[in-house]
């Protein structure tokens, strides 16, 4: 049973115009979330369940990285992860638990 899911938010999300659609996905799941660095402002900084921006072992706030790092659970919503936004890809995610699901217009 999972207890403690995250979402990631990243940049995809931005350019599909989806803040709406991946801040339901938070609220439906009532989870923590963060965004990746290049995701920075598609999710409310604001809204209760927003946790940080997460890059790796640097995510800011360090709960971020508690967040993430703890999770049992990962839903990544449309991010790019590269070497600048995972400094260097020290990531803590559990890639086992993880579901990446990306974003692309359909023309």
């Amino acid at each position: 049973m999972i207890k403690n899911p995250v979402v990631i938010v990243g940049s995809q999300v931005r350019t599909e115009k989806a803040e709406k659609a991946a801040k339901c996905v938070v609220e439906a799941f009532g989870c923590r979330t963060v965004v990746t660095s290049d995701g920075k402002g598609l999710f409310p900084e604001d809204h209760p369940a927003f946790a940080g921006v997460y890059m790796g072992q640097v995510g800011i706030p360090m709960e971020c990285r508690e967040v993430v790092g703890t999770c049992d659970a990962c839903i990544v919503i449309g991010a790019v992860f590269s070497d600048y936004s995972t400094t260097g890809f020290k990531m803590d995610l559990k890639w086992q638990n993880t579901v990446q699901v990306n974003l692309f217009l359909l023309f």
